[in-house]
Parts: C-alpha cells; sequence; structure tokens
C-alpha cells in the first residue's frame, strides 16, 4: 500500500515537473521556429521571446531565495513575485513586438501571454478566486500547439492536460476550480488577443 502510495506520489511529482510553464513555453516556441515559418523571421526574434516568456518569470525562482526578505516570507513571496516578473516580461514582449513590428503569429503569442497574466490578477485580486498559474501557462501552449499545428497536436495537448489535471489535484497543489479558473484565463485570453490583433490591423 505504501509503495503503491510512494510511486503514484512520484509518478505525481514528475508529471509535475515535466510540465512546468517554462519548459512547455520554450518547447513551444522552439517547435514553432523550426516547424513553422510564419511566427519567427529570424533566430534573435526566437531568443527575445525566450527571454521574455521564459528567462525574466523564471527568475522569480532564484532571486526569491537570494534575497532574504523574500526568502522568509516563503511560497507566497515566491508566488507573487512570479506574477510581477511574468507580467514585466510578458509586457516587455508586446511591447517589442509593437514596436519592431514583429509577424502577427508571434504578436499574437505575446499579447495573448500578456493577456493571460491579466486574467489571472482579475481572477485573484478582484473575484477573489485563486487561479492556477500553472493550469494558465501550460494551457497557453497547449492551445497554440493546436493553433498552428493543428488537429494534429490534439493527441499531445489532451495527454498533458491529463497529466497536469491529475498530478495537481492528487498532490493537491490546486483544487479544480483553481484549475478551471486558470484554464479560463489562458482561452479567454486568446480571444481577447484575436480581437485586440483585428483592431491593430484596422489602425
Amino acid at each position: 500500500m505504501t509503495n503503491d502510495y510512494s510511486l503514484a506520489h512520484q509518478a505525481a511529482q514528475a508529471a509535475r515537473a515535466l510540465t512546468v510553464p517554462p519548459l512547455l513555453v520554450s518547447a513551444l516556441l522552439v517547435l514553432l521556429f523550426f516547424f513553422n515559418d510564419t511566427v519567427f523571421a529570424t533566430v534573435s526574434q526566437l531568443i527575445l521571446a525566450l527571454v521574455f516568456l521564459v528567462l525574466i518569470p523564471l527568475a522569480a525562482y532564484p532571486l526569491s531565495y537570494a534575497v532574504p526578505t523574500l526568502r522568509k516570507k516563503g511560497r507566497k513571496a515566491q508566488r507573487d513575485l512570479a506574477f510581477a516578473l511574468s507580467f514585466t516580461g510578458y509586457g516587455a514582449a508586446v511591447t517589442y513586438g509593437l514596436i519592431t513590428h514583429v509577424e502577427s503569429p508571434l504578436l499574437l503569442i505575446f499579447l495573448t501571454y500578456f493577456l493571460s497574466v491579466l486574467g489571472l490578477l482579475f481572477f485573484n485580486l478582484v473575484l477573489k478566486k485563486r487561479a492556477s498559474g500553472h493550469a494558465c501557462s501550460t494551457m497557453g501552449p497547449l492551445v497554440f500547439l493546436v493553433y498552428f499545428i493543428g488537429p494534429y497536436g490534439l493527441p499531445v495537448c489532451i495527454l498533458v492536460a491529463v497529466l497536469v489535471v491529475w498530478s495537481s489535484l492528487y498532490l493537491k497543489s490546486h483544487t479544480a476550480s483553481e484549475l478551471i479558473f486558470g484554464a479560463v484565463s489562458a482561452v479567454a485570453a486568446l480571444f481577447g488577443a484575436l480581437a485586440l490583433m483585428t483592431l491593430i490591423a484596422a489602425v
């Protein structure tokens, strides 16, 4: 019995580790760079996208351990810093995209990520409903995989989504409602970004 529990627990932890947002976002960007020639015009655009969408938000974790005052506050300080740096990185991505006139698909990705973090802030601060950042950041790459690659990416997306939901519930990292709110933030962000793209194109 203990053995089964231990194996299940380890499997859930492994699933969480394999579906961490930075890893999924990095995989999405690299896949699109090699298999979809409409997103990136240059290697430098890929590098900057990785900096804005991956490295800046990821900096929250080493910083939360390196800064003594943040380390004392524990997981909450780490989560708050992750929100702040995600907002900063995604906002910088949108600014860069608009100033340099990146390709429309890349700008769509930047806008979606920026709106997704606004959606999370809306759920958490305005509605006082905790939304899972993990679910939101996981759903983003999955939605884009289907959006850019088509139905071929659907089996992978379903598998990853099932792993995220199961591992999060099993480890009690999130409740079902928190996962739903996080996923809704990501999907709503995509539709919001598409609407904004239509407005930008009309200007």
